[in-house]
């Protein structure tokens, strides 16, 4: 018989660490976008964006709306809503609709991730189509999302950016970003250093 605990390589330490309601809600949408920048092959977007002006700014308005968003309660409560409650106890929905928590979250999801907060509204839903598979790119009913959520792009910064840093790009069937001349030497890599 063996004493010793068996190792998981797997597991990052600090996933054994008890975490705060915040923390835990950030770290979902964060894993979540992980996935999906190395799913569609935008891996390398949150790197080399880190260098942006205000990219501080942006990060810490995104995590706010993740840990706002709750849809780890969300998620849970759907869990359990097969749960056949008398109608006298169940909630009555009034006024308008309730903002659909999943397309908060995959747009959270990307935010950061596959660098849409650098894209102007018009290629942000382009985007969002193609990692999401949408039948409609749906501009204004994001630019909405964006603005009822609080998270922060490269517009809300005039004085920095006086065009989008970022342009979609398909080209033979390759996806991607044009990245506008002016911010060219902050997010190629020197030859020496790929």
């Amino acid at each position: 018989m063996n004493d010793r605990e068996p190792e998981n390589d797997q597991l990052p330490l600090d996933w054994f660490v008890p975490l705060d309601q915040r923390t835990l809600e950030i770290r979902m949408a964060e894993y979540s976008g992980e996935d999906l920048a190395e799913s569609r092959g935008f891996s390398q977007v949150l790197e080399r964006t880190k260098q942006m002006p205000h990219f501080s700014a942006a990060r810490s308005g995104w995590e706010n709306v993740c840990a706002n968003l709750q849809y780890i309660q969300i998620s849970f409560a759907r869990l359990f809503s097969s749960v056949r409650l008398p109608t006298a106890v169940k909630p009555r929905g009034r006024g308008r609709p309730k903002a659909d928590p999943d397309g908060d979250f995959e747009l959270l999801s990307a935010w950061m991730h596959c660098g849409i907060w650098l894209l102007s509204h018009e290629d942000r839903a382009l985007c969002m189509q193609l990692l999401f598979r949408h039948e409609t790119p749906l501009t204004d009913a994001l630019r909405k999302r964006c603005q009822r959520l609080g998270l922060l792009g490269w517009n809300d910064f005039p004085k920095t950016y006086h065009q989008a840093p970022f342009a979609y790009s398909e080209c033979e069937g390759e996806v991607g970003f044009r990245i506008a001349p002016c911010w060219k030497h902050l997010l190629t890599c020197s030859k020496g250093g790929q």
